[in-house]
């Protein structure tokens, strides 16, 4: 795929809700450092992590998508331009819970990084899969549901008999936290992978780039 095709990808996607979407998850985080202290940092920290997610659910938005698929271009090619894009949302996530953190508070900000990485491969993953059933933009949606999946997962901690999801107050950092947080990664990476095949085209042949 060559570098000029690549820039064209790079400029069709939404950057307006792209940044839109960093910015406000700033804004959340800064409003979280300044009450680091106080009751409210946690769930604007998990607003702004939740919100990280539903902006790179809007990456791989490609209204133009279904002309696109006709083309020598393959989609996973285009999709391979677009993922550096979701680093963005990681970066703004990943860099306010470590601006969050006080080595010598009692809370460990730090630990939700994986919680950052996992909300933005989630926002990925949904997008991938709505993309897949048809949705040629499924931000709006995917980003809901990403939204939705990470707060409510990170908030409610469903699985706290088993493992601790967000643990801010223990002295070190859970064995199992890491372990769930890598096979939320790594099933959203599966999914990205399967869904963002070419429409018709057996998984085993090689795509021309």
């Amino acid at each position: 795929m060559s570098a000029s095709v690549g820039r064209a990808v790079l400029r069709a996607a939404p950057w307006p809700t792209l940044l839109g979407g960093c910015v406000a998850a700033a804004a959340l985080f800064g409003i979280a450092a300044a009450l680091r202290h106080g009751a409210l940092a946690f769930p604007l920290s998990l607003l702004g992590l939740g919100l990280c997610g539903a902006t790179a659910a809007y990456v791989l938005d490609e209204a133009s998508a279904e002309v696109e698929d006709a083309t020598p271009t393959g989609r996973r090619a285009r999709v391979a331009w677009r993922l550096p894009i979701a680093l963005l949302p990681f970066a703004v996530g990943a860099a306010a819970v470590l601006m969050l953190d006080d080595p010598g508070g009692a809370a460990g900000w730090d630990r939700l990084v994986p919680v950052a990485a996992a909300s933005v491969a989630c926002g990925l993953g949904v997008a991938s899969a709505l993309r897949r059933s048809g949705r040629l933009a499924p931000g709006d949606l995917a980003s809901a549901i990403a939204f939705g999946l990470v707060f409510l997962a990170v908030a409610f901690e469903p699985l706290d008999a088993w493992v601790s999801l967000a643990p801010l107050e223990s002295p070190s950092y859970p064995l199992a936290t890491a372990l769930a947080w890598a096979l939320v990664l790594l099933s959203c990476a599966a999914v990205l992978a399967a869904c963002e095949r070419d429409p018709g085209r057996p998984a085993n042949r090689k795509e021309t780039v």
